[in-house]
């Protein structure tokens, strides 16, 4: 019974793991009498009882084949499952949703909560079949003891327990969570002085790094409640819900620190003047300091604001690297390969195409901001101790793309881009240059031979 799922490739092998390995039932009839949309029927190749168990059952649907399967397979389902005879049957049901090829397989339960259909899967594919642990685990419960008379409350609770999905990711978010506080706890303990040097630089890796797990865990547990699926719309909602709480908090702060300098000005104003000329410059000096910190904090506030204006307005959660792909990071590092064809976009057309910044000269300088951070970081967020990168404000556009495709690399990694060539011989390319000959091993640059032949070709008709 080991890694009985990636075997699955036909009705059959489903048919024999429910009946003779797991003890459900041969249906007394295959077939049901379903009224599906035509748009919703005409996608259905087949559909039946594959087994049951007093009054729960197995339905298998064999599906038309689809272009995208990762893409449109799940609508498909949600669209079968939102039929009303479907929903009635939902709770003692388990549905399997598959094409006449067996390569994506979907085991489906759905329950009704309120007005929606809650529903949760374990998803089978080319990609994954060696990676299937957890959902062989838990659809086990599955399996029907053979020698004693259940109640039918009892296969229903084994269908209950085999989507539980939310019982094992509580106990891994809390187990692990509680590990790494422990460790942190221990480690903040420790007396820095009387280490050696690699050893404090050892610590301060680790407690980057468990800041960067515990964050990811819950992160993943806040957006995706325990693993639990949920549908597109609601991910992504729970998505800008975090980075709205994140920008929120940040604009707590901010204010905090505002009302602190203001207090503090106040209190300068109400002293008396002195009558030492020095002491009075000094005074001076350290009003205008507070007055350009107070200046410097509200023009920050004013942005934070902005921004969640902005995030309000989006249907989508911007992307930001460090999250989207936190595991490739965290477990690698950074990616393997980055291949891209920049945008060939002069330095005087670059704008921000949402039109959140209002001059192209301020979005430059944020983009220049954005990139010198990321060059001074590691992905744990230890600082490189290297000189800061420097970028020319008169580099096109492409030249951004190739700083941040080298930062996404893992140490290993490989960068290939089809690119202008100008940075050759321009003065804004001697940045990029420096960077490559210094930190970056060049395997091989190879300039267009096709614009070379053009251009000796007309060098020579100059001649002729």
């Amino acid at each position: 019974m080991e890694c009985y799922l990636k075997n699955i490739r036909s009705r059959n092998d489903l048919k024999e793991l429910f009946i003779e390995e797991w003890n459900w039932k041969n249906p007394e009839s295959t077939s049901m009498s379903i009224d599906f949309s035509d748009e919703t029927k005409g996608k259905i190749e087949h559909f039946e009882i594959l087994a049951e168990k007093l009054y729960c059952k197995i339905l298998l649907f064999t599906l038309q084949d689809i272009a995208q399967p990762e893409k449109e397979l799940r609508q498909l389902e949600r669209k079968i499952l939102a039929t009303p005879e479907i929903k009635r049957m939902a709770g003692d049901t388990v549905f399997i949703f598959s094409f006449s090829n067996f390569d994506y397989l979907d085991f489906v339960r759905a329950e009704q909560v309120g007005t929606k259909l809650r529903i949760k899967r374990f998803s089978v594919s080319p990609d994954n079949r060696d990676k299937l642990r957890t959902p062989e685990e838990q659809l086990r419960n599955l399996s029907l003891p053979a020698d004693i008379q259940l109640k039918p409350s009892s296969v229903r609770e084994r269908i209950e327990d085999a989507f539980k999905v939310e019982v094992l990711t509580e106990q891994f978010y809390t187990g692990y969570i509680a590990v790494f506080k422990r460790i942190k706890e221990y480690l903040l303990k420790q007396d820095v002085r009387k280490v050696e040097e690699k050893e404090k630089k050892l610590k301060d890796s680790i407690h980057q790094v468990l800041n960067r797990i515990m964050f990811l865990i819950q992160k993943k547990q806040y957006v995706y409640e325990s693993g639990s699926s949920k549908d597109c719309e609601h991910t992504l909602y729970l998505e800008k819900r975090l980075l709205l709480d994140a920008i929120t908090e940040e604009e707590r702060n901010l204010q905090k620190e505002v009302q602190k300098v203001g207090a503090e000005l106040s209190r300068s104003a109400g002293f008396q003047e002195d009558l030492y000329k020095k002491e009075a410059e000094q005074k001076t000096l350290f009003e205008q300091g507070l007055r350009k910190k107070k200046e410097f904090l509200e023009n920050d506030l004013f942005q934070v604001k902005k921004y969640r204006e902005e995030l309000r307005k989006l249907k989508e959660p911007p992307m930001i690297w460090d999250l989207a792909f936190a595991e490739v990071f965290m477990m690698k590092n950074g990616f393997d390969i980055v291949i891209a064809n920049p945008p060939y976009v002069r330095q005087e057309e670059i704008s921000d195409l949402d039109g959140f910044y209002s001059s192209k000269s301020e979005y430059k300088e944020k983009l220049i901001e954005q990139i010198k951070t990321d060059w001074q970081y590691d992905y744990s967020g230890a600082p490189l101790h290297c000189p800061q990168i420097q970028i020319d404000k008169k580099s096109d556009l492409y030249i951004y793309f190739y700083l941040k495709g080298l930062k996404l690399l893992n140490e290993n990694g490989i960068l290939c881009y089809i690119s202008s060539n100008s940075w050759l011989d321009v003065g804004y390319g001697k940045d990029l240059q420096e960077i490559l000959l210094k930190r970056v091993p060049v395997i091989a640059i190879y300039d267009n031979q096709a614009k070379i032949r053009k251009q000796t070709k007309r060098k020579l008709s100059s001649f002729s």
